[in-house]
């Protein structure tokens, strides 16, 4: 009797410890980390280079901890003659919104932002890393349970991002190149709360990856400026 309540036991503690594992919990430090955003396409024959740079990151040791990067692919220039899969008329509303508030002097690709400001590589991206409120963000059964402690309106954003993408592009600017993506903006979801508590279902996606990973951030309402944001990789099975 005593072995099969034994055996039960430990039955239900390894359940129990295979259901933890599945859950992913995210915290950033009290620093604000580099938050980059780089708006690209696959019709822009300039922004290939800008890509790689982004991708580059993925091998950095200080990754969701320093630096989290997120590829908008934009479709203002799918009119050329290659409609880029992974574009969306949302991110390039985004880009248009930053011109709108007076961070970014023009639309245009490869266009980079860090911590919601223009970036032209003329200042150092580690002297961005600066001090901010705690962020907490923890998925379970595909959804997101956000945190963050704020005394007004704030918006919680929630991309999942895809990586090792490989994309022969056929026509336009950038025929017959194979381009590599990482950082690949794939499904971005938003909601305001004015009690710093969200929580965000993750969507069916409709571009798959080879990996995945998740940028959280969180914003006054009405600015697109990101005063904390957090990051971490995803199961494959999302």
């Amino acid at each position: 009797m005593f072995s099969r309540y034994f055996m039960l036991f430990v039955f239900l503690l390894i359940a129990a410890k295979a259901m933890a594992d599945s859950r992913v919990q995210l915290s950033s430090e009290n620093k604000r980390p580099v938050f980059i955003e780089l708006y690209t396409s696959q019709g822009c024959s300039s922004c290939p280079p800008a890509e790689r740079w982004l991708n580059n990151f993925v091998d950095d040791n200080e990754l969701w901890e320093k630096y989290i990067p997120i590829a908008f692919h934009v479709d203002y220039w799918d009119y050329l003659g290659w409609q880029d899969p992974y574009a969306s008329a949302d991110n390039s509303s985004r880009q248009r919104k930053y011109h709108r508030q007076g961070r970014i002097s023009l639309v245009y690709t490869p266009g980079i932002l860090v911590n919601g400001e223009e970036w032209r590589g003329r200042s150092t991206l580690t002297a961005m890393h600066s001090n901010a409120t705690v962020l907490k963000a923890s998925i379970d059964n595909k959804v997101v349970a956000i945190n963050y402690s704020a005394n007004q309106l704030m918006q919680a954003h929630v991309v999942i991002l895809g990586f090792d993408i490989e994309t022969e592009v056929t026509r336009g600017e950038n025929s017959n190149k194979v381009l590599s993506g990482n950082f690949v903006s794939l499904a971005h979801l938003s909601d305001v709360s004015n009690n710093g508590q969200w929580s965000i279902k993750l969507p069916e996606l409709k571009q798959k990856a080879q990996r995945y990973g998740i940028a959280v951030w969180v914003n006054p309402l009405g600015s697109q400026k990101p005063v904390q944001a957090v990051g971490g990789w995803l199961p494959v099975d999302i």
